[in-house]
């Protein structure tokens, strides 16, 4: 009886221990499973298992709330199926996806979208993996991580990328990396095309490169790429490439420097591109404008000369003849006699003016001996001569202006007051000459029947010359009219800096009526 007594008191002491046990093994589970909860519930992250139906049997409490986001009203997935809440976009990928994992058997990871109910998408990266309970069912479980800034970001970047290379391509531009400390160039192959090189030869030493350059050249790619150094600013250089076959490209380059994390230069990354033709073109031109200069040139030297001749030449005569016919006229030996006489003096005296007014229209004595002021006080004086009245506002120090320009000025004045004189039918013209900053403004208006400015610019040379001859100054010349409103001829010239310090910019007004009388 004892040895029952005893039997029995071991055995409620053994099952005493294993309830306290199996309470602190529960105990430990439900701390466990607590836990577990806490982390999917609050972990940064979408969680989910599904059953061989595809219906969900858990989610987590970032599942829910994607949920409500993509069906509103919506507190719960359990016991539904990707069919019964997403799109059918959506869920056809999903359930495309379980499939392949559930037929593979290993973990897979897809890059999945949704759509939330006001149309914002959603980019996802999930991992999902099948598994099975302790009675042999099948489980589909996942984890889905939101990615759509990291996602967005990157469709911007290869956005951009993408314009990146369009725009290289559109401009036929070519690209470069130089490795500063190695002194070898990766290009592109359209920069490699540029320099007449294969398209595949994308890697090759600078020195290498610069024996593509023109020889004449080559040194001051050297420089510029010191001056990068130094200044760590974008440098631009214009040289000349020499291909197999002897002939010659231009390309401009456009550099910049960048360091690394200590600051000091590492790399130079460039740009280029094939200005050949701009270059011929800028030759080209460049050709013409001192060829314009040149006959420019010659022209004022012909008028000079023309006007010695005409006034130490044929004038001498006629006056020298009226001079013969005057003394000729008082021994005259009949009335009728002294009246021819008289009649050829008075040809030769109207001759006389004409060709003294000719003189003075080709080349103004006043302005070679007395300055751009007085020349074109000159010019407003043959104006009133036909009956044409010119007002005249000059800056006081006109006659400082550098001497090249006192030329161009006067020659503009002299053709846009011929034109007014000629086909603007008006007896008022306004000529106003400012002081601007770094230079003057020429203005020469009329009130006159005015003109079809691109019917004269094409088929009137006195408009042309005025045109290139501002030009050629460095300056731009506009005319504007408008038939029965008007002319008005406008030049802008620079000076260089220094030409015209501590010249007041004032206006001094004169009256060409006023002179005239």
């Amino acid at each position: 009886m004892e040895v029952i007594v005893v039997l029995v008191a071991g055995l409620v002491i053994a099952v005493s221990a294993l309830v306290v046990r199996c309470q602190g093994l529960a105990a430990e589970l439900s701390a466990m499973t607590a836990r577990f909860k806490g982390y999917m519930d609050h972990g940064p992250f979408l969680a989910f298992m599904k059953d061989a139906d595809g219906r969900y049997v858990y989610e987590n409490r970032m599942l829910v709330e994607h949920i409500k986001r993509v069906r509103p009203g919506t507190t719960s997935c359990i016991g539904r199926t990707d069919r019964e809440l997403f799109a059918t976009t959506e869920q056809q990928a999903y359930v495309s996806n379980d499939r392949r994992v559930i037929q593979g058997g290993v973990p897979l990871r897809f890059d999945e979208t949704s759509v939330d109910a006001d149309g914002v998408v959603r980019y996802w990266s999930t991992v999902k993996f099948s598994c099975s309970d302790e009675r042999g069912n099948r489980f589909l479980a996942g984890i889905s991580v939101d990615v759509t800034e990291t996602s967005l970001a990157k469709g911007n970047a290869q956005a951009n990328e993408d314009r990146y290379r369009l725009a290289i391509e559109a401009g036929r531009m070519g690209t470069l990396t130089m490795d500063l400390k190695t002194q070898m160039l990766d290009t592109s192959s359209l920069f490699a095309v540029l320099h007449g090189r294969p398209p595949t030869k994308t890697r090759l030493s600078l020195t290498e490169s610069l024996a593509e350059v023109h020889p004449d050249d080559q040194e001051a790619i050297v420089e510029a790429v010191h001056a990068a150094l130094r200044d760590r600013a974008p440098s631009r250089i214009v040289y000349r490439v020499v291909k197999p076959d002897g002939s010659i490209s231009w390309i401009e380059l456009i550099g910049q420097v960048y360091v690394d994390d200590d600051g000091h230069p590492a790399i130079v990354r460039g740009m280029g591109f094939d200005v050949t033709e701009r270059q011929v073109a800028l030759e080209e031109l460049t050709r013409r404008k001192a060829l314009l200069r040149r006959l420019i040139e010659v022209q004022e030297s012909e008028r000079q000369m023309l006007c010695h001749e005409l006034h130490d030449g044929m004038m001498q005569y006629v006056i020298g003849a009226s001079m013969q016919l005057q003394v000729a006229q008082g021994s005259a030996e009949s009335a009728d006699q002294g009246q021819r006489i008289a009649t050829a003096l008075a040809c030769l005296s109207r001759g006389i003016a004409e060709g003294r007014q000719v003189i003075r229209g080709v080349r103004s004595a006043v302005l070679d001996d007395l300055g751009l002021s007085a020349g074109i006080h000159d010019l407003v004086d043959q104006m009133s001569a036909f009956g044409i009245m010119v007002e005249v506002s000059l800056f006081s120090e006109l006659d400082a202006i550098p001497q090249e320009l006192c030329t161009t000025v006067y020659r503009l004045v002299q053709e846009a007051l011929t034109n007014v004189r000629r086909h603007a039918d008006t007896d008022r013209a306004t000529i106003r000459i400012e002081r601007t900053p770094g230079g003057l403004c020429v203005t020469v208006s009329d009130l006159g029947k005015g003109f079809d400015v691109e019917k004269v610019r094409h088929h009137g040379f006195g408009v042309v010359g005025m045109i290139e001859r501002v030009r050629l100054a460095g300056g731009a010349c506009e005319i504007t009219s408008q038939p029965g409103r008007g002319s008005s001829v406008t030049a802008r010239l620079s000076i260089p800096d220094g030409e015209l310090s501590g010249v007041p910019m004032t206006a001094l007004r004169c009256d060409a009526s006023a002179r005239s009388e």
